[in-house]
């Protein structure tokens, strides 16, 4: 488990941390208060390749 925030001492920027996790990734969920359409198209190549590998991705808000 790891949680992330754009606070200095969690982590750092958000957007950064994700777009590394997101390109090792085979299965992601995200528990989000909230998740914006910019956050899913800025990341949907990312999303894309984990669904068409047949792997999960799960966003909570």
């Amino acid at each position: 488990m790891a949680i992330y925030t754009n606070h200095p001492d969690f982590g750092g920027a958000f957007g950064d941390q994700l777009r590394n996790l997101f390109k090792s990734a085979n299965s992601v969920t995200i528990a989000s208060g909230y998740t914006s359409e910019i956050t899913v198209k800025q990341y949907q190549e990312y999303i894309v390749s984990i669904q068409l590998e047949g792997f999960s991705l799960f966003i909570l808000g």
